[in-house]
């Protein structure tokens, strides 16, 4: 865990704050996730799906709305382990660019991509969406919004805009939360208890991240 957990980010995204999660272990987060070691809300299209046929349904749901073509370059924001990245390859034949914060998803990502019999391109780099500013045709990005900080999503948007041509299309996928000071939409009244969950998910779990409420 990190040793100074902050609250919601008023800049940029600290490495830090997703190192201090994301590179705790690849065998810890082997212990509870599916095998195409995903870490995001998955799609239950059918009741009888198993957790991995949902989380495949979730990167196709995504990919399918962003009409890929064989040849495009498709950016995946806060890639993960690299299985969007990897389904992209594999079903729309394309170029992948994937960023993260994490050097472990860096790693693991860049061995999953190397094992693809592919004539397409794939790299994995360890920065933010901040500094990226090559042209690109698609973007995806699946539960890292959380992690921009709400100062931050109007610029990120804004240079999501600048590298996609004119008929460019993404999508994002994010978690919501209902603020704690409207207890009557939480169907709950907020005490001591919610505060203090509250409180470990932000610092412990994850460091500087937040959710904004779904409207």
């Amino acid at each position: 865990m990190s040793d100074k957990p902050t609250g919601a980010t008023t800049t940029r995204t600290r490495p830090e704050d997703i190192q201090a999660h994301y590179d705790l272990s690849d065998d810890f987060f082997g212990l509870f996730q599916d095998p195409t070691r995903t870490y995001s809300c998955a799609y239950f299209a059918r009741e009888d799906m198993t957790l991995e046929e949902a989380q495949i349904a979730k990167i196709d749901l995504n990919l399918d709305k962003l009409d890929l073509k064989p040849g495009m370059t498709l950016l995946d924001v806060g890639c993960g382990w690299g299985t969007t990245m990897k389904r992209a390859i594999e079903k729309y034949d394309v170029n992948v660019i994937g960023l993260t914060l994490s050097k472990n998803q860096r790693d693991r990502s860049l061995r999953v991509l190397d094992s693809i019999d592919t004539n397409r391109s794939h790299r994995v780099l360890l920065q933010g969406w901040e500094d990226f500013h090559e042209p690109v045709d698609r973007i995806v990005s699946i539960e890292a919004f959380e992690h921009f900080g709400h100062e931050n999503y109007v610029p990120y948007f804004k240079n999501c805009y600048a590298i996609m041509p004119d008929d460019g299309r993404m999508t994002v996928q994010s978690s919501v939360s209902y603020h704690p000071h409207d207890p009557r939409m939480r169907g709950k009244r907020v005490n001591f208890q919610t505060a203090r969950f509250i409180k470990f998910i932000i610092t412990e779990i994850f460091p500087a991240a937040g959710c904004r409420p779904p409207r």
